[in-house]
């Protein structure tokens, strides 16, 4: 299915990975004899058609547990995200990566991501 927007189940989708990532992390460092961390920001990328957006997601030891649990955490999770800067915001739905210029500026910020995730 071709998403033009990123949803709330994109998002929902998007946060359940990075605790499941996390979780992982915890568990791997658990059997090589390392404490677990107790948060961790973890970064994602959302296609929306053929432009993206790119977010960074704080995960706490206690989110994860009330996550695992069913229940609320204490505090609100805030995530930030950004879309690729294109010189016609109003077209990204449509054009995508479909302009040259826009093109442009997806993949800077793809290089950008590269350099942060350390690629």
């Amino acid at each position: 299915m071709r998403r033009h927007f990123v949803s709330v189940s994109t998002c929902t989708q998007l946060v359940v990975g990075a605790v499941a990532a996390f979780n992982e992390n915890n568990m791997q460092r658990d059997v090589l004899g390392l404490p677990p961390l107790p948060e961790k920001v973890m970064l994602g990328v959302v296609m929306v058609g053929t432009s993206s957006a790119f977010f960074k997601i704080p995960i706490t030891q206690t989110l994860s547990t009330h996550i695992c649990h069913g229940t609320y955490p204490p505090e609100e999770t805030h995530m930030i995200y950004c879309y690729s800067p294109v010189p016609h915001p109003v077209h990204r739905r449509n054009e995508g990566m479909k302009a040259l210029d826009n093109r442009c500026g997806i993949l800077r910020c793809y290089e950008a991501f590269k350099a942060i995730v350390g690629i």
